[in-house]
């Protein structure tokens, strides 16, 4: 099926009404990167969008940024203000099910590997016990704290509701970090002057 501009299918011997548009699946785990500069107002807008990232659908967006890089000064306050938020959603009602069965395995079968390794969890880590989450599908959103960048969780995409923070000390370890992944496109980047989006590797400025 051939692949026209703008990213249209255009299947031979098919009407104008019958071409369908394809947006293809890109997998990543894309960084957030959250500095010292953060006053207060700004941890607590980097928290709701770090929480919200994997809340979404339940982390499972490819554009979701799911690495967490933070000036390693405020990490703990930020992880504390994420965890606040996260602890307070309900399953089934703020957020839901991840979408097949061997994915639920899949995001599992990663935090066993993220234990292993050494990385904490911070928030969340499980599946529920009881109630209707129980009967489903459903792994507490989850912030994972000590995930060094050879990691498993540092380089490869849940696609679950897991969220996991890296710390650094400068902008250059910011960008190695941001960089360093298996898979990426899009970088977000919050300071005292707001969120800043970015299609292409970060550099620092010259």
């Amino acid at each position: 099926m051939p692949i026209g501009p703008g990213g249209y299918a255009h299947p031979q011997g098919t009407t104008s009404a019958d071409v369908r548009r394809r947006s293809p699946r890109s997998g990543c785990s894309l960084p957030a990167c959250v500095s010292r500069r953060a006053d207060t107002t700004h941890l607590d807008g980097a928290a709701k969008a770090a929480a919200t990232a994997i809340l979404i659908n339940s982390g499972q967006v490819c554009s979701a940024t799911t690495r967490l890089l933070v000036e390693r000064s405020v990490q703990d306050e930020l992880v504390r203000r994420i965890g606040a938020i996260l602890e307070s959603r309900q399953p089934a009602q703020d957020f839901g099910p991840i979408i097949t069965a061997p994915q639920f395995d899949k995001v599992l079968a990663m935090l066993d590997t993220a234990r292993q390794e050494g990385a904490h969890v911070a928030v969340g880590g499980h599946t529920y016990e009881e109630g209707v989450p129980e009967r489903g599908l459903y792994v507490q959103p989850t912030v994972l704290t000590e995930v060094k960048p050879d990691m498993q969780a540092a380089r490869e995409e849940f696609f679950g509701p897991v969220l996991v923070a890296m710390p650094f000390d400068t902008a250059d370890e910011a960008v190695t970090l941001a960089n360093d992944a298996e898979r990426k496109e899009r970088a977000r980047i919050r300071s005292e002057k707001g969120i800043r989006w970015g299609g292409r590797p970060l550099k620092t400025a010259a």
